[in-house]
């Protein structure tokens, strides 16, 4: 397929990465899923993994997570996949440590334990 550059991202985004990434969804599930789609378009295998790199930084849903793939020099698919991967194991943990979870910690108080007196006979 030997595309301008224009007609090639407009073919991209038309008919090869309709799918967004859903609320929800892994960035596993979502990244497995871009790679069955790209697997149906007729790409070099040189331009897979920039296509597939971009398409990342661009359809991530959380902006934080988006504003380091932007600023990161030489992203590679590798990077960028160890990122999106990082940053959404340290939300699901994060999660685990909220407020009310760590509110919901009950205290006891000490109790006292009572020993009983021995008593020896003389």
């Amino acid at each position: 397929m030997n595309l301008p550059l224009g007609k090639l991202l407009k073919h991209m985004n038309n008919t090869c990465f309709s799918p967004e990434n859903n609320n929800g969804e892994t960035f596993e599930s979502y990244f497995a899923t871009l790679r069955f789609i790209i697997k149906s378009c007729s790409y070099c295998d040189r331009c897979i993994d920039f296509i597939l790199c971009d398409r990342i930084v661009l359809s991530i849903l959380d902006v934080k997570t988006q504003e380091m793939l932007l600023r990161k020099r030489d992203l590679t698919l590798a990077k960028a996949t160890d990122i999106c991967k990082t940053a959404e194991t340290a939300v699901t943990q994060g999660k685990a440590y909220t407020p009310d979870v760590v509110n919901k910690v009950v205290y006891t108080t000490k109790q006292k334990i009572l020993v009983p007196k021995t008593t020896t006979k003389s």
